[in-house]
């Protein structure tokens, strides 16, 4: 369907968000044409041009609170070289001035040089001056913003700070590559963070690679809508990963939908805190997460999390492909629907908490592979007190190094499940509290309804 900008408000009201749930589609920003003005000679002290306004949308596209057209500022116009050695962070702040708020900064192809200024960790710094600003690149090129070498301390790309006091506030980004450049940092360093900011982060269409430590890591109390974006080679295995839903101002809704995240090196998305609060509701919508040290990491602040349409594919490097850290408190509400689990060396779902877990049509495969820290024979799937509601099928094969492990390890649980099928000579395993009212044995592996390669990742390169 074509794409439209709503506001935050307007959004949610889409989406049927109401308490801890969130619905199921968003409505994206329309495409965009390429009506730039001639660039200027990139000095940096060139006049500051007027900036142009936008002719993007029609009158009839706009909201109420929408009227004016917005302006759009080139960053060529206001001094970027875009030649990849030249620091071009001062212009792009000109340009970002200019445009706000409530307009768009646009970047031509190329390589953006980007650095930290004075005593700011953050590149690119947004905070409530530059509200609703969007930053844009070209739809059939690259425009890659790419962090210098030599950052000795903690670093960010964007570094998005606006407290304006509106839920209809949004940072919006378009077609960008961020670039980290973390073999040649000694310093740890974040693509995007958000701090102690409200309102909304959108992405669209964007590439987010090589950090040390987050792809994009949200604190404080902004919501994120993050779609068709590509993540690949972020984290560290002990602290870091893709993306971080680490929000602890207010409760929160962050959708994840046709994202690709790949080569982590922490796992791809870390969801909460460790405090005992109900806070973030996530929802991760036909992604797939590959080759990555883990897919999905659950703790204590999270409320409610659920994956649907999506698949989860582990290689010799990955461990973790459903994990919940261990707590004496009750954690997230987790729903997997129609979910393709291929490959871990830990079970599928390692879940030693208090909870309720819903699944659907899921699939789980090729895992405890190598679970020498925690035993062998934990299993495809690995709970303790927790719920099962009343879950539908699964399907659990080739688990343990010699598919001689147990399908399930459940104790003290709850709930039900129509069907487990599976294969291992391990047979069903231990089912404590769990009614299963079909067991097949030797059964075929389930097919979930998964999103395929080419859906996911930005659309246009």
């Amino acid at each position: 369907m074509p794409d439209k900008q709503l506001t935050r408000r307007s959004l949610l009201a889409a989406l049927g968000i109401s308490g801890t749930g969130i619905g199921l589609y968003a409505i994206d920003s329309s495409s965009r044409g390429e009506n730039r003005n001639q660039p200027s000679d990139g000095d940096d002290n060139s006049p500051t041009p007027s900036p142009s306004p936008s002719t993007d949308s029609s009158p009839n596209d706009q909201t109420p609170q929408q009227q004016e057209t917005p302006v759009v500022a080139d960053v060529v116009e206001y001094g970027a070289s875009v030649d990849g050695e030249t620091d071009d962070t001062a212009a792009i702040k000109r340009a970002i001035d200019a445009a706000a708020p409530d307009g768009i900064v646009e970047f031509p192809p190329g390589e953006v040089l980007i650095s930290p200024q004075r005593d700011l960790p953050g590149a690119i710094t947004l905070d409530q001056r530059q509200q609703n600003v969007t930053l844009r690149g070209p739809e059939q090129e690259t425009a890659r913003l790419v962090m210098a070498p030599g950052q000795d301390g903690v670093h960010y790309g964007l570094h998005i700070t606006p407290r304006t006091g509106s839920e209809d506030d949004e940072i919006r980004l378009e077609h960008l590559t961020i670039d980290l450049n973390s073999d040649k940092q000694s310093g740890v360093g974040t693509a995007i963070r958000t701090n102690g900011a409200d309102g909304q982060l959108a992405m669209r269409d964007c590439v987010v690679t090589s950090t040390r430590n987050s792809g994009v890591k949200m604190v404080g109390g902004m919501d994120a809508d993050i779609r068709y974006c590509t993540f690949k080679d972020n984290g560290d295995e002990s602290y870091a990963h893709a993306i971080t839903p680490n929000q602890t101002a207010q409760k929160t809704q962050t959708v994840i939908k046709n994202v690709y995240c790949t080569n982590q090196r922490g796992v791809s998305i870390d969801v909460g805190t460790d405090e005992n609060k109900d806070l973030q509701t996530v929802r991760v919508e036909e992604c797939i997460i590959k080759n990555s040290f883990g897919a999905l990491k659950v703790d204590p602040t999270a409320a409610s999390v659920s994956v649907t349409n999506t698949q989860m594919l582990g290689d010799a490097e990955t461990r973790i492909p459903v994990k919940m850290n261990p707590f004496d408190f009750y954690m997230a509400d987790i729903r997997l629907d129609n979910v393709l689990i291929d490959g871990g060396g830990w079970p599928g779902l390692d879940l030693p908490n208090r909870s309720t877990l819903q699944l659907n049509e899921v699939a789980i495969k090729n895992v405890d592979k190598n679970n020498v820290e925690r035993g062998n024979d934990r299993g495809g799937i690995r709970t303790e007190k927790l719920d099962f509601g009343t879950s539908g099928r699964i399907s659990i094969h080739n688990v343990g190094t010699d598919n001689s492990g147990p399908a399930l390890k459940i104790f003290e649980g709850s709930g039900s499940i129509d069907e487990v099928i599976h294969d291992g000579t391990g047979g069903l395993g231990r089912n404590d509290g769990v009614t299963v009212a079909r067991e097949t044995q030797g059964g075929d592996p389930l097919e979930p309804d998964v999103v395929s390669e080419s859906d996911v990742g930005p659309r246009t390169k």
